[in-house]
């Protein structure tokens, strides 16, 4: 049985449908209890500041935003062809994430939306073993998210002007296909 530390990154835009064009990396641990059976505990966090150009100028506009997005994650894998080069898996997970987006619009608000999500899903996935210490995987998959959405639109002066809470947003989701290195110890 080998415990290895993982490092798993998306390729393509994020499997969260709200974050497409970003990269959203992932870093776990995958624990072998035996040769069929892994667990994948992990932690996901992105953090971006940018600001929005006008599409038919090409100059930037005055709007900025700041996003912080982090979560944690568990993964249980079963492995249909252990001690072979190229194995296969699949299993279930789950996790919790949140996503934190502040937006300013200089001279007028602010806005701050706060979405949690609780995930379950189901992945699959192939790895490659370059040496017993080394290996790259492509996985992909399906899921379930339920996600709760808060939102607040404040004047320059801090004044609360609108607010939203208990957004509710559920939906079936793909995962986009990741590649990851998993680097093994025993």
């Amino acid at each position: 049985m080998k415990t290895g530390i993982c490092a798993q990154t998306f390729v393509f835009p994020g499997e969260n449908s709200l974050l497409t064009n970003e990269v959203i990396p992932k870093v776990g641990c995958l624990i072998h209890i035996n040769p069929r059976i892994a667990l994948r505990p992990g932690v996901v966090l992105f953090y971006n500041n940018y600001g929005e150009r006008d599409n038919l100028t090409n100059d930037d506009t005055s709007t900025t935003q700041e996003k912080i997005f982090y979560g944690i994650r568990l993964d249980v894998f079963y492995y249909f062809n252990p001690g072979k080069k190229v194995l296969l898996y699949a299993g279930p997970g789950g996790g919790y994430e949140q996503d934190n987006i502040l937006s300013y619009e200089e001279g007028f608000q602010y806005r701050f939306d706060e979405t949690s999500y609780i995930l379950g899903y189901l992945s699959f996935g192939m790895e490659y073993l370059f040496s017993s210490s080394v290996s790259l995987s492509i996985e992909t998959g399906v899921g379930y998210r339920w996600a709760d959405r808060h939102y607040q639109n404040y004047s320059t002066t801090t004044k609360l002007i609108t607010t939203d809470t208990n957004t509710y947003r559920n939906e079936l989701y793909l995962i986009s296909p990741t590649i990851g290195f998993t680097f093994y110890f025993n």
